[in-house]
């Protein structure tokens, strides 16, 4: 029997219970890994700060090189940077110098430190973030208020920006306030203070904004902030249509920015049109929802001047089985979109490697650069599954593939009518981009990918999502994600489900993208009701999947949770997994004392659950 599923922690308040539920064990899956997957360290300029991590092998290795990027070499020094010889199972202490001098800018520098040997060709990394600020004294008991902005929102770069301190007042004294954007000071005549605002003109570039606020307030107290402000001077125009292409009047439109979905904005079509403004030239998600559960997506560039968003109503269910491809694309409705069936590759290079990206200097167009990647890196490095050709080819268990073709998105579906005791509908799948290793993460390029699962009942869960917005730790060298799953609860009597799957090349048509699809899932089993705490009993927001010594090295995670299924079935197994970026970083079985009270027939009520 298939693990019902994986779970995502959510800030949110959840059931306080005193129960341990799991044991977190986290396992290297390489020879060589840190004790910390990520370091995120603050510091002052003239400070120096030391941070000390283990290197661990599974097996014995010689000749250990340890070094840092050259984007973060001049600020870390790396005690010891060789080992002659590493033991398996032996954690090495590696101290991590971190100083900052007063001539060092303001800001965040990230970068990697590799550790390798002689004999590999691809280094364990650890990444390391180094967020540079100005010396600061005592802290202000005053916060500072955005007014007239917001970081959620998308900002005019003509917006005049107020930092309102609440609970105290800034110094009289125009020199103790000082204000950084983009690691620059801003110019004394651009501000201008009050004794609970600092109001600054107009000074919004297209894009990302950051600021940083360093001032002393009326008592001589610290007042430091940092935000982030996307902002724009375009606009997007757009219309909203069903299949028939007729202009659907009152359908919500929700923008999310590709490279931070935090940053949005929903509005509603007015006789089929609708304005979106202040954007920033860069990639945008539209999702649009109307009555009788239709929906759509579509990513545009803010610089772009209109959009297009095609409802897809919910289709006549085939009557086909075919939710694994066994019958090649039988009851899939593929249309034009270009499809291929290929077979299944469960195990997926490990994503924390350092992508192999193309030097600039070995093309001089985007045209060259496609035409240089697909040439230096074999498909198999993105799709590493033998292609099928003819039904006849077909093993006993293959993946579709939907990739894209030129400029914009291509669509396929799935529509099936589940079968009785069914509780849920799960779509596997990844997605690969060649931009990647074309090296053209964090531009404009930024190709996305989108998977919608509804219900005749009216129930929907949408995933839209980027190359940015995933975070280049997301991929392997190959521009590969590892396998996602996206679900939705359905009515255990039965009902019609439409799956539509959609990739698409964003500002050109160069570079492929795709989405591999493993199977749907209809599975009996549903945790309806899960509640995760700390050990505390406060709820669990926050979980580290690096290694520790607290616990005999795992980490105990307590709750509720409540599994529905076929009265006479019984659960045979049921595990917590960790994802980070979309990746299963860590597992956790449930701990054996309660495997008694779990693992029994669910009964009359068609549920167990521990509590």
């Amino acid at each position: 029997m298939k693990k019902t599923g994986w779970v995502k922690l959510f800030n949110k308040a959840v059931l306080s219970v005193t129960l341990l539920l799991f044991g977190l064990n986290i396992q290297a899956s390489q020879k060589l890994s840190w004790s910390e997957n990520h370091l995120n360290i603050e510091i002052s300029q003239g400070e120096v700060l030391t941070k000390e991590v283990f290197l661990i092998s599974n097996k014995d290795m010689k000749s250990i090189t340890i070094a840092s990027v050259s984007s973060i070499d001049s600020l870390v020094e790396i005690v010891p940077n060789y080992i002659d010889n590493i033991e398996a199972g032996t954690s090495y202490p590696i101290k991590i110098k971190v100083s900052a001098s007063n001539e060092d800018k303001l800001g965040v520098v990230a970068g990697t430190i590799h550790a390798h040997n002689q004999h590999s060709s691809i280094s364990e990394i650890l990444k390391i973030k180094i967020k540079i600020k100005e010396y600061v004294g005592p802290w202000s008991k005053g916060s500072v208020n955005l007014v007239g902005v917001r970081e959620d929102l998308f900002n005019s770069i003509s917006a005049e920006v107020k930092l309102e301190l609440k609970g105290a007042a800034y110094s009289s004294e125009p020199d103790n306030i000082k204000i950084f954007h983009q690691g620059i000071p801003v110019p004394s005549s651009y501000i201008h203070v009050a004794d609970d605002a600092v109001i600054l003109d107009p000074l919004l570039k297209e894009g990302k904004n950051e600021l940083i606020i360093v001032a002393t307030d009326s008592e001589g107290q610290t007042v430091y902030e940092e935000f982030t402000l996307w902002a724009g001077s375009r606009t997007l125009h757009g219309r909203v249509v069903d299949q028939n292409w007729s202009l659907v009047n009152g359908a919500s439109v929700i923008v999310k920015l590709g490279d931070d979905q935090s940053v949005t904005q929903t509005i509603a079509s007015v006789n089929g049109l609708f304005e979106l403004y202040n954007m920033p030239a860069s990639t945008v998600i539209l999702e649009s929802h109307a009555e009788n559960n239709v929906v759509g997506t579509v990513a545009a560039n803010g610089a772009d001047t209109y959009t297009q968003i095609v409802l897809w109503g919910m289709d006549e269910p085939s009557a086909i089985e075919n939710n694994d491809f066994m019958k090649g694309l039988a009851g899939w409705n593929i249309g034009s979109s270009p499809v291929f069936l290929m077979d299944h590759v469960e195990e997926i290079v490990p994503s924390n490697q350092q992508p192999n990206i193309l030097p600039s200097n070995m093309v001089t167009s985007r045209a060259d650069r496609h035409d240089e990647t697909m040439s230096l890196f074999n498909e198999s490095l993105y799709l590493p599954g033998t292609n099928i050709s003819t039904l006849g080819d077909i093993s006993e268990n293959i993946d579709l593939v939907l990739a894209t073709a030129g400029e914009g998105p291509q669509t396929i579906s799935r529509s099936f009518k589940t079968k009785k005791g069914v509780k849920n509908v799960t779509v596997r799948y990844r997605f690969v981009t060649t931009e990647i290793p074309g090296g053209y993460f964090g531009t404009k390029y930024n190709d996305y990918y989108s998977v919608a699962i509804r219900c005749a009942t009216g129930g929907s869960v949408v995933e839209s999502n980027s190359m940015n917005g995933l975070g280049l730790g997301a991929f392997t060298s190959g521009g590969s994600t590892d396998w996602r799953e996206y679900s939705l609860k359905t009515d255990p009597n039965g009902e019609n489900i439409q799956v539509n799957l959609s990739v698409a090349n964003v500002a050109d048509g160069y570079l492929p993208s795709y989405v591999v699809i493993d199977l749907i899932e209809e599975d009996t089993l549903a945790i309806s009701s899960m509640s995760l705490n700390d050990i505390d009993s406060s709820s669990l927001s926050f979980l580290s999947s690096g290694t520790h010594n607290y616990f005999n090295g795992h980490s105990r995670i307590h709750g509720v949770v409540t599994v529905e299924g076929v009265e006479d079935d019984k659960l045979e197994s049921l595990e917590l997994d960790v994802l980070q970026n979309g990746a299963v970083v860590a597992t956790a079985p449930i701990i054996e004392s309660l495997e008694g009270s779990l693992y029994q027939e669910f009964g009359d009520d068609a549920k167990v659950e521990v509590s």
